[in-house]
This record gives structure tokens, sequence and C-alpha cells, in this order.
């Protein structure tokens, strides 16, 4: 092209082998080169266009990228598929280009600073290697084929992660996907660093993740995963306000022996009627919610009765609870639950719809410090608390019924504190057989039954009680 002239581009141009070394260049299709070309005089056209890479014949070593540092669309396609482009000096991909690896080797093991897509990555076959730089995609990471294998790097994606088909391995770094996780078909091998997921999780039938160390953050919506699904996670982390696992009433959601489940602060995995398998001496902490129909199998499982919410929300008719009988926070939404051993818990009491009975003569105890509030109206058999200093509060409007035996007992100068939700405003108790409270302060309570007075001993009446709360001063 001689001086002052332009090379603009539309279709093909195969330059494989033969040098461009003056003019302007506009490129609106795609110019292929060995990367052994002199393109030294070249204006290089980063706005649009694909450069595509080939190679020579044999296998050679490129340790360049003789068009530049700066591309819109970036192509390896090796044509013997053994040519390895292996550059020292950073390069990025601009505006919504694509990086694409065809065939070949594409090595970052000795780039020299990170690497940027604007747009988005797909690999359709090829070996693609990453050692310790942080790789920032733009768009979607796409796999239909190939081998894509990280270092420590960090990698960030803003759109999906997309696997058809290939191997994955995800080194050490961690990874960051804002959009999907689609593995559809082949093999992907997790960061033993952190993957995290902020929208949807999803593992198709014929696709394979597998994770022997490491954690997967769940930040998005949904759990997906199919009925012949053999995906084991080590570290799970709920860490969004509602994981819904769909779709796999047969499958279990498996955490691998020695790994955990936990749901964060202000978090929620609702299972639906859905497995839980826990390997060996794995772990559950739970900080948020743990939602279960109720005809859940839950194996090798331990409630954390520390802390955090088992919520029951199912629609049918269930006998015991399958998360077993101690708990921090227990709560009930729809369905009819009927229990059959005692239950205790440290936290909050809440039948917020549905039906809560009993079968035989089951004891709820609150134990441990601090309050417990009780919300919704409950037919008890035996309520207990006999933790001095605990606080009691009971949602006002609401009656909690006792059909067995009543007993509240607190210690002299610790008394158990009895309040409404609102001050003022009264809670009511019916009990309707035996009755045990003692070193109590009361306020703002109805006792139902005028036939079946409370005596509080030693207690504090704090005021708005109804003649039916007999009091002895503490």
């Amino acid at each position: 092209i001689t001086a002052g002239g332009t090379l603009t581009l539309g279709g093909i141009l195969n330059a494989a082998g033969q040098n461009i070394t003056a003019g302007l260049f506009v490129n609106n299709g795609t110019l292929r080169l060995q990367g052994n070309e002199d393109l030294s005089g070249l204006t290089k056209y980063t706005a649009n266009g694909t450069v595509e890479y080939i190679g020579e014949a044999g296998s050679h070593t490129y340790t360049s990228f003789n068009y530049g540092s700066a591309f819109y669309n970036l192509k390896i396609n090796s044509t013997e598929n053994n040519d390895t482009w292996q550059p020292t000096a950073p390069f990025t991909i601009n505006s919504s280009g694509t990086l694409t690896l065809a065939s070949g080797t594409l090595d970052l093991t000795n780039l020299s600073g990170n690497l940027t897509v604007a747009g988005s990555f797909s690999q359709t076959g090829g070996v693609f290697t990453n050692g310790i730089r942080n790789i920032a995609i733009g768009g979607s990471l796409t796999q239909s084929n190939g081998t894509f294998t990280n270092g420590s790097g960090n990698i960030t994606i803003t759109g999906d992660l997309n696997q058809s088909n290939g191997t994955f391995n995800g080194g050490s770094g961690n990874i960051t996907v804002n959009g999907n996780f689609y593995v559809s078909n082949g093999t992907f091998n997790s960061t033993s660093g952190i993957l995290e997921v902020k929208s949807t999780w999803f593992r198709h039938t014929g696709g394979t993740f597998s994770q022997t160390t490491g954690t997967v953050k769940l930040s998005g919506y949904y759990l997906w995963t199919m009925s012949d699904d053999t995906t084991q996670f080590y570290n799970l982390i709920i860490n969004a306000t509602n994981i819904v696992m769909y779709n796999n009433p047969t499958s279990p959601l498996k955490i691998a022996a020695g790994g955990s489940l936990t749901i964060n602060t202000g978090c929620r995995l609702d299972l639906y009627s859905n497995k839980l398998t826990m390997g060996a001496l794995a772990t559950f902490s739970n900080s948020g919610t743990l939602g279960l129909y109720g005809d859940n199998v839950l194996s090798g499982f331990t409630n954390d009765s520390a802390k955090g919410t088992v919520e029951y929300n199912g629609g049918g008719s269930y006998t015991g609870l399958v998360a077993g009988n101690s708990y921090y926070s227990l709560s009930f939404s729809g369905g009819t639950y009927t229990l059959n051993a005692d239950i205790t818990l440290a936290g909050n009491w809440a039948h917020n719809s549905g039906t809560v009975s009993y079968t035989g003569t089951p004891t709820v105890t609150f134990i441990g410090a601090g309050t417990s509030t009780i919300s919704g109206s409950t037919t008890f058999y035996n309520f207990r608390c006999i933790t001095p200093g605990k606080h009691l509060t009971f949602t006002n409007g609401t009656t909690q019924t006792i059909n067995g035996t009543l007993t509240i007992t607190g210690a002299a100068g610790n008394l158990i504190t009895l309040r409404s939700s609102s001050s003022g405003s009264t809670w009511s108790i019916t009990p309707m057989s035996t009755t045990s409270v003692s070193y109590v302060d009361v306020k703002d309570s109805t006792n139902t039954q005028s036939g079946n007075k409370i005596t509080a001993a030693t207690s504090t009446n704090s005021g708005n009680n109804n003649a039916n709360w007999l009091f002895s001063t503490a």
C-alpha cells in the first residue's frame, strides 16, 4: 500500500507470510496472519474486524503478536493445531470484541501483566493456559471444546460462564461469574479457591462438575440440578436472599466429606422437597434460613442449633421434624406439622401459617440466654423455660395454649421476663392443666382461664395483667 493509501478490508484477506509495511488499515473483515510477518509500517485498526493467527507449517512458538497489543477480535486458529502463542507483553481485546481460541495453544504463563477482554472469550478448541495473571472478561466465557487451564490468577466474568464441552481446570485462583453458570456437557474441575456465581447455577444432563476442595459461593437465584446429577460440593456458601433448589427431588444436594454447607447472614437456602446428603465430618453453619418442606431426606445432617432459622414451609402433612429436634430458631409457614418429640430452641418460635399440633406429650423448651420471640398462636402440649434471666417476647394479639404443663422457672435476682411485642398491648395464654411458674416478671398478659389461675411465686407484676394472674412479690 503506497504512502497515504488505505487498505480497507470487508472480507477475508489471507496475508499469511506476506509483509504489510505501509498504509492505513480499516478492518471490517478478517486479516489472516501466520505470526511472522513484518507489519511495522501498518496503521493498526482496533475499532472493528478480526485478526486471525493460523501459524506456519510445522510446530512453532510465537512470543508476541506482530499486529500489536490491542485488538477488536483476536482469533487463535492454528492450521495444524500445533502452534503456540506465548506472549510476554500484555494485550487487550477492546470494546465489545471477542477473544477466540479455535485450535493451537494460547499460553499466558509468561505474560507480564493481566489480560482484559472487554467483550467475550470463546474457546471452540485448542489449549488455553494461564499462570498468575488476572483475567477480566466484560462479556461471557463460553467453552465448546478444548482444554482451559487456570493457575493462581483470578478470573472475573461480567456475563455467563457456559461450558457445552471440553475440559475446564479452575486452578487455585478465584473465579467470579456475574451472570449464569452453565455446565451442559464436558468436565468442569472447579478452583481450589472461590467460585462465585451471582445468577443461576445450572448443571445439565451430560455435564460433570468436580470439586475436591475449595468453595462455591452462590450469590444469585437458583440452584438447578438434574435427576442424574453427581455433583458434589466441597464447601458451599449460600450468599443470597433466596437460593431455591429446583428440578431434582431424586438426586440430593451433596456436600463432600470434610466439607461444609454455610448459609450467610440474611441469606436463605430453600430445598423444597429435595434431599441433602452431608459426607463424613461435613458441617452445617446457618446464620440465615434453611427452608424445608418436611418430607426431605437429610443424610448425615446435624442442624446448627447455635444460630439461624429452619423454616418448614411445605403444603402437605408431616409428622416429626426432618432437621431434628434441636434448633436456634424454628418457623412454620403452611402445611400441617405434628410434633412427636421434645423440641429445644434458643431463639425464636414462629407459627406464621398452617397447623402445628402434636402427638404424645412433647415438650417445647426455650434455652439459652437472651431473648426468644414467640409469634403466631400455637397449641403446645408442654411449654418450658427454666433459664434464669431469659426474656420471652410474645406477639401481641396472639394466644399460646398449653394442654399439658406450663413450666417457667427463673431464679432469685435473675427473673425470666415475659413481655408483649408491643408494650401496652396484650398477649394471651391459655393453660389447660398444670402450671409451675416462679421467679418471673410479667407484663401485658391475659390468662384466658378464670378457672385455672396462674400463680407466679416470688415474681413481679409489671402491670396490665388480668386477674387470672396471681403474684407473690419477688
